[in-house]
């Protein structure tokens, strides 16, 4: 028999090993809420959403704790209006 060729990590893979370090200092950098900035960031939010090269763009990114996070979520015309989601199709206008 033939050896078994090596299998090469998959790209979501890489970059979800890539995410969670590039996450961890991200939440350092930015230890408190950006959004009501009293409680500690414990969530990294994706204003441009998680879709392929958007999951590492530090750019459309967040630091937020869980009930702020909860509300951007719960109230997306909120959250369009003050930046925390944006349409992907205008993604290329933020600098």
């Amino acid at each position: 028999m033939f050896p078994k060729p090596e299998k090469k990590p998959k790209k979501r893979k890489q970059q979800s090993k890539e995410y969670l370090s590039a996450r961890e200092i991200f939440l350092r950098a930015h230890p408190f809420c950006q959004m009501c900035e009293v409680d500690r960031a414990t969530e990294v939010h994706h204003s441009a959403g998680r879709v392929q090269d958007l999951l590492l763009d530090e750019r459309y990114w967040f630091a937020l704790c869980h009930l702020c996070h909860d509300h951007v979520h719960a109230h997306p015309k909120w959250a369009y209006e003050n930046g925390f989601m944006l349409e992907r199709n205008k993604v290329t206008e933020r600098e």
